[in-house]
């Protein structure tokens, strides 16, 4: 259960790093937060989902 928060925590994480250090990356986010917004959830709800059947 733990991978289920851990995973989506490090791939927001390592978005946030790469849209620091790479203005192609800045600029291509710019103004769909809400998009990647949705994609976290779904990410998270699926690893959530995949933790719950695995027990």
């Amino acid at each position: 259960m733990g991978l289920a928060v851990a995973g989506p925590s490090l791939l927001v994480a390592a978005h946030g790093v790469v849209k620091y250090f790479s203005p192609a990356v800045d600029s291509f986010s710019e103004g769909r937060q809400f998009a990647f917004g949705l994609v976290a959830v779904a990410i998270l709800a699926i690893f959530f989902l995949g933790a719950k059947l695995a027990l």
